[in-house]
């Protein structure tokens, strides 16, 4: 060992065990060495001698790296040299595989090192092939007598070619794609028939005494297979090799594996459909279909699964392109001829225990099952679909073995519990399928398995979750006809409710049961909603019926136990499908205050009984249960009030409103009594959302009320809620609500900018925590506010007396969102913010401007960042949709701003702001002359290509600050102090 190996096998260390000056120095000694004038022969040379793997491996990585630099400034001897080393270098470490068999002393060269070998081979191939390097796969094609390890050297050759360069299962540029073009196009001219005969002679050379090898062969074989001709492979010659090899026990897992990926290869082969057909029928792939019914190992079951339903499913690809083109009955007897040879054993495979096997088959089946109708008889359809229901029902059990590990759950049953819930969504999505376009049948299924499940006392706890799940899924997707005809429906519920599932002590169980309930509830409100006119006649027979349920809400007696678990969601699609039936206005106005008054002046009661009453001191409990109690009336008052609508409860039956009028007074009494309870406050803000569409206006005198407790707590998510509320109100009345939005304004603000960060917000994991989100979605919120007071002839509330001092506030943090905020749906507010505030206080070309200084700040400030420097910055991608569609509100924003300041805002953008962006005069002219003559859609397109041409020439130069303009005083927002609001004044 020389200095030089010794250098390079430091360099390489990684055990820890040499000095790290020492490694650094060996580092710095082979760099040096890279710059020597005679690198490229000295690496030569040492691979020639060299029995140390990491100096073969520098060796050549230092080769690729010159090749990659100094190969194209070689002249052509020196070329043929390099290639001609390099290939006897690939016959050598060929050969020293071989000779490793009798001579145990010698080591053959790693795999990393032949990977290496192979990559340089690939780049010189795709530089010079064929025109500098013609031979290269004759060369290689000739050295293959020389032994077995020869020919590992030429598949990992041809397999590294096909990963770098030509598969398509990889993005490749543009001018890669050419690289491959040329190479494929060479060889199919060249040398393709010559390597496939050598596949052939290969593979059965080496079948019985190197199955590794045979493999490596037919794997080199089936990447080539996507393009080279079709006729190559798929003859009379290699498919009766490939099934001989696929059938024989006696051949070894990797061989038959791979004769199964050279079978699918073919079997996917992109061309026409006519031709696809015909190679199908050739194939006869129903002679081995059913072969394989004995266990075999799991590697080969996968590939022989995914070989039947490629196979398949390229059956239904020429079934739905010649639909129509060809169809004729010889074609679709065909077609089902094919699929009767091989869906029995897709069905076998279905039905595995390996979860990896049975999966390759869900996507075929749901496509299958889509495409069903039109190929099978109605027998065999109903068959093949009962199977399918079966194999999903029990792929979708859980082993019993996790029984104890789901019902804690541990963190195994935790995991165990993800992971089925993924492994269910395709099992699921194919359940779905079926039931769309078989619904008698996958109702028939599911009526006999609750038969079945339901009647054994001693149901297993994945016998009943698995049942369960599947009747909820059916309940998901039932259409609006099974509603109307409901016989099918109403005997499943009743089978489900009959038994004693209920009773089962399983955790998975009990929580699916419940979610069923809740189902039930929902189902119920769908049918109600569709069918409420005809309903109208059974409005007491159903109040009645729900008796149980409503009593849980409106009984008088509120007792307050520990034990109390009902859920405040509980009943609440029942109150809401009973307000459906008692909102229309064909329902007697008799009747509908007497049942109305019936359900809410209860509840109404429970809420003061609630509020008045007094936990016991020994009970610390019934405070959270009061709350609970709380949560679920408050629940049942909101999903009443959704049947009703403003018309009715305000002009047509006044009495209606007034009932709600008194329930909106007693539950703002939760805001007073719970003032700090997250939970409730949701709760009631949730229902002033309801009472905004159900009173209209006549609920203002309200809001004071409302808002003086809302705007005690400043907590983000709070906050965040209030905003929300209060844009609801501003987008429903408008400019009716303007009063009590400006005596708002100021304390709005306040909370806002009180809560809100002064610095941006972080990056990375921090940026994902509540807190941050909370932030962020009250940010988002706010520019919302702001868009709805601008949007809705609301900006005087800017301009008040009270609200001045806020106005550098607001236009500074509107500015600054709309250049360089990350959320670019926020920046398209701001923008919109800007332009109407444009339309709004600049006035018109003639007219004197509203607010001093405006139109200055927009034609040299905002128009500048915004409009110009923003576009141009490298983030801004045009090709991103959502980035689009704020380029376009940018564009329309610089049409307003010309169309409301004129040629003070051309001569700027002419003069100041384009030469700051290295704009040359011609193109400033042409954006003039645009901005003032074309149509939105022409400057749009102008725009478009004037910013790219602009990009380049900025090299991370775009301004960043931009001009402020004289008289107006933008100031970064500071933290301020707030004083919570005592009295709002309508």
């Amino acid at each position: 060992m020389d200095d030089f190996e010794k250098a390079i096998i430091i360099s390489f260390d990684q055990s820890g065990g040499v000095d790290a000056q020492l490694r650094a120095q060996a580092m710095a000694f082979c760099q040096s060495v890279k710059q020597s004038p005679n690198i490229l022969q000295l690496c030569l040379d040492k691979l020639r001698v060299t029995q140390f793997a990491e100096v073969q491996f520098w060796c050549l990585q230092t080769i690729e790296e010159l090749v990659k630099v100094r190969y194209r400034l070689l002249d052509v001897q020196e070329r043929r040299f390099l290639q001609s080393t390099l290939m006897g270098l690939l016959c050598t470490y060929g050969l020293e595989e071989d000779a490793t068999q009798n001579a145990i002393h010698k080591l053959s060269r790693p795999i990393f090192v032949k990977n290496k070998l192979s990559q340089i081979i690939v780049i010189l191939i795709c530089i010079d092939y064929p025109s500098g390097w013609p031979s290269v796969f004759l060369d290689l094609i000739g050295f293959l007598p020389k032994g077995h390890g020869v020919v590992d050297m030429f598949c990992r050759v041809m397999n590294t070619l096909d990963e770098e360069v030509i598969s398509l299962d990889y993005s490749r540029k543009p001018e890669e794609v050419l690289v491959a073009t040329r190479i494929k196009d060479a060889m199919r001219q060249q040398c393709v028939t010559q390597i496939v005969g050598s596949c052939y002679n290969l593979a059965l050379a080496y079948k019985g005494v190197r199955p590794q090898l045979a493999g490596m062969v037919l794997d080199m074989l089936q990447r080539c297979v996507a393009w080279i001709d079709i006729q190559l492979v798929a003859n009379d010659t290699f498919i009766p090799l490939l099934f001989d090899l696929l059938l024989s026990s006696q051949e070894s897992t990797e061989v038959r594996g791979a004769a199964a990926d050279c079978l699918l290869a073919i079997v996917s082969k992109k061309m026409d459909a006519s031709l696809k057909l015909n190679l199908l029928r050739q194939l006869q792939i129903g002679r081995i279909c059913g072969s394989f019914a004995e266990k075999q190992e799991t590697d080969l079951m996968l590939k022989l699964s995914n070989l039947f339903t490629g196979f398949a499913t390229e059956v239904l690809c020429c079934h739905k392109k010649l639909l129509g083109a060809e169809s004729t009955d010889q074609v679709a007897a065909s077609i089902e001829d094919l699929l009767d040879a091989v869906v029995p054993s897709i069905f076998y495979f279905l039905h595995s225990d390996d979860e990896d096997i049975s999966s390759t088959t869900l996507q075929f089946l749901s496509n299958y099952v889509s495409g069903m109708k039109s190929k099978l008889s109605e027998e065999k359809q109903s068959s093949h679909l009962t199977q399918m229901l079966d194999a999903i029902l029990n792929k979708m059990r859980y082993d019993p073995a996790d029984k104890d590990s789901l019902n804690v759950p541990d963190k195994a049953g935790k995991e165990e519990e993800e992971r089925m819930s993924d492994y269910r969504k395709d099992l699921l999505g194919l359940f779905r399928s079926i039931h769309r376009i078989a619904p008698t049948i996958t109702k028939g299924f599911i009526k006999s398995t609750l038969s079945r499940v339901f009647g054994d006392p001693d149901v297993s706890f994945e016998d009943a979750e698995a049942t369960i799940m599947l009747l909820y899924v059916l309940g998901e997707g039932l259409s609006e006809e099974s509603f109307k005809s409901g016989s099918d429906v109403a005997e499943l519920v009743t089978l489900f409710f009959s038994g004693q599932i209920s009773c089962h002590s399983h955790r998975l169980v009990a929580l699916l049961y419940l979610e069923c309930v809740t189902r039930a509830s929902y189902l119920f409100m769908r049918f109600v909603k569709m069918l409420r006119l005809q309903l109208l006649p059974y409005v007491e027979i159903v109040l009645q019926s729900l008796q149980d349920i409503l009593a849980g809400f409106t009984s008088s007696k509120v007792q307050l136990r520990k034990s109390q678990t009902m859920s405040f969601e509980d009943g609440s699609h029942a109150f809401e499908a009973i307000g459906l039936l008692l909102g229309v206005e064909e329902l007697s106005e008799e009747k509908q205050m007497k049942y109305l008054s019936a359900l809410l002046v209860p509840l109404c009661n429970q809420v003061d009984s609630l509020l008045t009453c007094r936990p016991l001191d020994d009970d610390p409990a019934l405070p959270s249960t009061t709350v609970v109690a709380l949560q679920q009336v408050i629940v049942a008052i909101n999903s009443l009030s959704k049947g009703f609508g403003e018309q009715l409860a305000t002009c047509t039956r006044p009495a209606v409103g007034m009932l709600f009028k008194q329930a909106l007074d007693v539950l703002l009494r939760v805001l007073q009594v719970f003032p700090k309870n997250k939970i409730l406050r949701g709760k009631v803000i949730s229902f002033l959302h309801r009472m905004i569409e159900t009173l209209g206006s006549s609920m203002f005198p309200f809001l004071p009320t409302a808002f003086q407790q809302l705007l005690v707590e400043s907590e983000p998510k709070e906050m965040l809620e209030f905003l929300v509320l209060i844009n609801q109100l501003i987008s429903t009345f408008k400019s009716g609500i303007k009063d009590l939005i400006q005596e708002l304004f100021p304390y709005i603000l306040g909370h806002v900018f009180t809560t809100l960060p002064n610095e941006t917000y972080p990056e990375g994991p921090e940026s994902h925590t509540e807190e941050m989100q909370n932030l962020q979605e009250l940010e988002r919120v706010y520019f919302t506010f702001l868009q709805g007071i601008t949007s809705n002839e609301l900006s005087s509330i800017l301009l008040s007396s009270k609200n001045s001092h806020l106005l550098n506030d607001v236009i500074q943090s509107v500015l600054v969102a709309s250049c360089q905020h990350k959320d670019v749906l926020v920046r398209k507010v701001c923008v919109q913010i800007f332009t109407r505030l444009v339309k709004d206080w600049c006035g018109t070309r003639v007219e004197e401007e509203k607010v001093p200084g405006f139109r200055g700040f927009i034609v040299e400030t905002f128009a500048a960042k915004c409009c110009v420097y923003s576009v141009l910055e490298p983030s801004f991608n045009l090709r991103d949709a959502n980035t689009f569609n704020l380029f376009g509100e940018i564009v329309a924003a610089q049409k307003v701003i010309y169309d409301y300041c004129g040629n003070e805002f051309l001569i700027h953008q002419a003069t100041q702001v384009l030469p700051a962006v290295h704009c040359p005069p011609n193109m400033a002219e042409q954006y003039c002359f645009h901005i003032q003559r074309s149509d939105m859609k022409d400057f749009k397109s102008f725009y478009k290509s004037f910013v790219e041409k602009l990009k380049p020439q900025q090299n991370g130069s775009v301004p960043r600050r931009g001009f402020l303009p004289k008289g107006v005083n933008l100031q970064i927002v500071k933290k301020r102090s707030w004083k919570p609001l005592i009295a709002i004044a309508v």
